[in-house]
């Protein structure tokens, strides 16, 4: 089974979230995974049912 679409948020508030990040990707391109790197909103800037995903 191969998995095509996955979420992943990283906290950039913790100490290891850029090497997280950076060993993250280099597993996906690795495998040839299409990716989309967006920043995350605060959890107050979030509304009430407006999410995207």
């Amino acid at each position: 089974m191969k998995i095509n679409k996955v979420v992943i948020i990283i906290n950039q508030t913790k100490g290891h979230a850029k090497q997280t990040a950076v060993a993250l990707k280099a597993v996906l391109d690795r495998e040839r995974v299409q990716q989309k790197w967006v920043e995350t909103l605060p959890p107050n800037e979030i509304s009430s049912g407006s999410w995207v995903i």
